[in-house]
């Protein structure tokens, strides 16, 4: 049976993450494993960080490591003018990774606000 390597078109060559806020210290979580077949499709709900937080910033990530300055930022999604939502308060995250390109959603359930951007991934 052929079983394709990390890095082959059917598969993810390095892993996708977020940056988070875990007690006020920056980290990243990998969403997507290297290696994981293409296309991937990901929904997770996150949730708002701060009492009253009106705005949201998702920093997209590519590589090992557990630190923003151990990954390369590829792509940054924004939902702004929000309600003054409650700490906790879902917001919807959806990833699509294909071979060359990944999709990413955010919407903010209580307003339905949602931003939409797509990360270019060839020759990463």
């Amino acid at each position: 049976m052929h079983q394709d390597k990390p890095g082959t078109p059917s598969q993810g060559r390095l892993p996708i993450g977020i940056v988070v806020v875990r007690d006020r210290r920056e980290a990243v979580v990998q969403l997507i494993p290297a290696g994981s077949p293409l296309p991937h499709r990901l929904e997770t709900t996150l949730e708002h960080t701060f009492p009253g937080q009106t705005a949201v910033e998702l920093v997209v990530t590519i590589g090992e490591g557990s630190t923003r300055s151990d990954v390369r930022i590829i792509g940054v999604a924004r939902l702004t003018d929000l309600a003054p939502a409650a700490a906790g308060s879902p917001i919807v995250l959806l990833l699509e990774h294909t071979v060359d390109r990944l999709r990413v959603v955010l919407t903010d359930t209580a307003t339905e606000t949602c931003s939409e951007i797509t990360i270019e991934l060839s020759g990463m």
